[in-house]
């Protein structure tokens, strides 16, 4: 009810692209950070056992697991999933500039993302998805 006055699965504002390769704990934890995700989205409005049903639901329009020929191309994919939806390399939109970074470094931040900002959801990946974001995020070229 909430999400289908703009939403669609494959139409409009299909949100199957969106959710491409979410797990279900990441779809649930996305819906707590609406707002600061795309300004125009509304707060959540359902309880935690509403946010786990939405969460599993929209993870299972476009499973996908990630997979490439190398950590790096991985790394890219894992990106694309966990955090492009708020950021991008090299780019305008929430920049993320660790290029040079010690992907060991990087990848320890990643159990502490809601220590560094509350707005951002925990990374729900493997620790091999993990390794690899950090190996891209610190070489993303």
């Amino acid at each position: 009810m909430e999400c289908g006055s703009c939403h669609s699965v494959a139409g409009y504002r299909a949100m199957g692209k969106f959710t491409r390769g979410w797990d279900a704990k990441f779809g649930s934890e996305i819906l707590l950070h609406l707002p600061v995700v795309r300004e125009t989205m509304p707060p959540f409005a359902g309880d935690e056992h509403d946010r786990a049903a939405l969460g599993s639901y929209l993870a299972s329009l476009a499973p996908a697991t990630p997979s490439g020929a190398n950590e790096k191309q991985l790394g890219q994919q894992v990106f694309a999933i966990h955090c492009a939806l708020c950021h991008s390399v090299s780019g305008q939109r929430r920049p993320l500039d660790l290029k040079g970074t010690d992907p060991e470094a990087i990848a320890g931040m990643l159990g502490t993302l809601g220590d560094i900002n509350p707005d951002m959801p925990p990374f729900t990946g493997t620790d091999a998805e993990g390794r690899a974001l950090a190996i891209y995020l610190s070489s993303p070229k």
